[in-house]
């Protein structure tokens, strides 16, 4: 039996992408060795905004315009969106990869109540008490919790193998960026 192929057979061109992964550094690896590194590494930081333009005129926190936001932030920095894969076997060192499963909800978090300021956990504040970080998703935290003072704090959570002082300084400066 032959086939005869015709011009208004053609078959669709197949688009090849280059699977993106970069391995870790080899100094870095320490931070995910074990369960203790692991959770340890797990740094906070918080900072402490005016609430006007995250509040709504109820004086509730906006999600909606919030997550904008840091959906916005997020687009702009692939590293948000990177996720660690460790090696079959261990024969080489974890490798940052494209987290498909990227859902922006598991990362942003939104506190129910509001916090009176003088008496706040600022560790609570910035995430630290939140659970440890799943190696199946990029390893940062957002926390938004407004205060009844009118501000609102912004907690973030990033895990030392993503970012180091410098290049979390530059994290922390995309995401409060106006």
């Amino acid at each position: 039996m032959s086939t005869t192929v015709t011009a208004s057979d053609e078959i669709a061109p197949v688009r090849l992408t280059r699977p993106h992964a970069e391995f870790m550094q080899i100094w870095e690896e320490g931070y995910v060795s074990n369960h203790i590194s692991f959770e340890n590494m797990q740094t906070p930081g918080l900072l402490i905004a005016e609430g006007g333009p995250l509040l709504r005129p109820d004086g509730s926190l906006d999600r909606v315009r919030i997550r904008a936001f840091v959906q916005g932030a997020v687009a702009s920095t692939e590293s948000f969106r990177l996720r660690l894969q460790r090696s079959f076997l261990g024969l080489t060192p974890p490798a940052w990869v494209p987290d498909d499963d990227f859902d922006l909800d598991r990362h942003l978090v939104f506190s129910d109540a509001a916090v009176d300021p003088a008496t706040a956990d600022l560790r609570r504040l910035s995430g630290a008490e939140d659970p440890v970080f799943s190696l199946r998703h990029p390893l940062w935290r957002i926390r938004i919790t407004a205060l009844t003072d009118g501000r609102v704090a912004v907690g973030m959570m990033f895990h030392h193998a993503m970012t180091d002082g410098l290049s979390g300084m530059r994290l922390f400066s995309t995401v409060t960026q106006a």
